[in-house]
């Protein structure tokens, strides 16, 4: 058998709604997203959402409250 031995949240899902989170000007269409996914993100799981602004882009980590892990990072900038 393939696969985790527990449910993940999906990749994609966690980044789409990390990009919710975000709001504002970083979802207005256009958007450029780059993302890198680092480790699963096991249920059930409490994560908490870093962003801040670089260089004309909305910066984003989502990590593990407990272990401070990331389970993804990016950055999102309109056009």
């Amino acid at each position: 058998m393939f696969g985790f031995d527990r449910a993940v949240a999906h990749g994609m899902w966690s980044m789409a709604r990390s990009l919710a989170a975000l709001g504002g000007d970083a979802l207005a269409p256009p958007v450029d997203v780059k993302v890198e996914f680092k480790f699963p993100l096991f249920m059930p799981a409490i994560a908490r959402l870093e962003h801040w602004g670089k260089d004309g882009r909305r910066v984003f980590v989502l990590k593990d409250v407990e272990s401070e892990r990331p389970h993804l990072a990016g950055s999102a900038r309109r056009g």
